[in-house]
């Protein structure tokens, strides 16, 4: 027998097949442009590590890089934005339900998150990035603690909001102005100016200790400053510090829900984050959940959480994950503390207002660098 459905309910379903047959019509029987703007997505673990010599073999995969890009023409308008997913899982679900874009590894500059490309249209799901438009960003909801819409530089393919230009105006980029003119639901600014800051006094053993570790041999004195950078930002120098403790996930995640569950069984002592980087274990995607999985460690289990403890206290047990994690998308002979540091805080520690985080770690990773060169170019 069929399952009465109430008539109400069925109108919606009526109408949602409409819209959808609609769509599908337009998108079979109107020719495609096959020149127009996109908006480049990047994944939030890069699929591509900039070579230091990259060649120009056109029928070569590994001479490539690879993003998503949705299109601003109206190829996608029946598509949801990334920028409005809510969570990692939900971003990369919706970035990779558009057009898989190329461009060569020979560039002199490459894509960034949320910059407009001028891109031609290659067949199937296909394109080729040619030129840089403008710049702009990517904010998702996952991104700002207290939550409220997407939002980013160039919406709808137009200039910034004037708030925004303004922080250009500035020097701020496009993505740290973006992030200044951010408010919340309430009008508040979600995040601050950037602050200076100055060198910790444990900078010095600190470097001592990544220069002994084989994990970092070979890396250059820049990229070295860029990581310390963060680790002073992030901890201070503490390898066994815990932070973002399980009270801040019952603001933000649904009581009773299976990620709060899951928060609070992963803990330990109450904490999520640990260490010189504050590597997290509570979340699913969190870096220091990874190292434990790879490690056959279970905080869930009182056994984990003390083996947690005792292998945080050996400082390889963090250099060898964090080497292999950031040596992923960092070229480790770069000759820039700034950009060490702040591809480090935007690409592996995210913070909330990465970007700006970002600035603030990048002008401490040139002090350190200035300081402690002799130091950090040693053997």
């Amino acid at each position: 027998m069929k399952k009465y459905v109430p008539r109400s309910i069925q109108n919606i379903f009526d109408r949602i097949e409409a819209y959808n047959e609609s769509i599908t019509d337009v998108l079979f029987s109107e020719p495609l442009s096959t020149t127009f703007e996109v908006v480049v997505y990047m994944s939030l673990t890069p699929e591509t590590k900039i070579p230091p010599t990259p060649e120009d073999a056109s029928d070569n995969v590994s001479n490539y890089h690879f993003y998503s890009a949705r299109s601003l023409a109206g190829h996608h308008d029946h598509l949801v934005p990334p920028d409005s997913a809510r969570s990692p899982d939900e971003y990369e679900r919706f970035r990779n339900s558009h057009f898989q874009a190329i461009i060569k590894t020979s560039v002199d500059k490459t894509p960034q998150d949320g910059d407009v490309w001028l891109a031609t249209y290659n067949g199937g799901n296909l394109v080729t990035l040619v030129s840089k438009q403008r710049s702009g960003t990517i904010i998702t909801e996952f991104d700002d603690p207290n939550g409220g819409p997407a939002q980013s530089a160039h919406t709808n393919g137009q200039s910034p909001a004037q708030s925004v230009s303004d922080y250009q105006n500035a020097g701020f980029t496009a993505a740290e102005a973006t992030e200044l003119a951010k408010v919340n639901k309430d009008g508040k600014r979600v995040c601050k100016d950037p602050k200076d800051y100055s060198i910790h006094n444990g900078a010095a053993g600190f470097i001592t200790k990544i220069k002994a570790s084989s994990s970092f041999a070979g890396w250059s004195a820049a990229a070295l400053a860029g990581l310390v950078a963060n680790a002073q930002a992030e901890s201070n120098f503490d390898g066994t510090i815990g932070g973002d403790a399980v009270k801040w996930y019952k603001k933000s995640l649904k009581p009773g829900s299976k990620k709060l569950k899951n928060v609070e069984a992963r803990a330990v002592d109450g904490k999520c984050s640990f260490g010189y980087w504050q590597l997290n274990i509570c979340p699913d995607n969190g870096a220091g959940r990874q190292l434990a999985i790879e490690k056959n460690i279970d905080t869930t289990t009182e056994a984990g959480k003390a083996m947690w403890r005792a292998e945080l206290a050996k400082d390889e047990f963090q250099f060898e994950y964090v080497s292999k994690k950031i040596g992923t998308f960092l070229n480790t002979q770069t000759t820039d503390p700034y950009d060490a540091a702040y591809q480090i805080t935007t690409k592996f520690e995210r913070p909330a207002c990465k970007h700006i985080k970002a600035r603030e770690r990048g002008a401490l990773a040139k002090k350190i660098y200035d300081k402690f060169k002799n130091e950090l170019e040693g053997s």
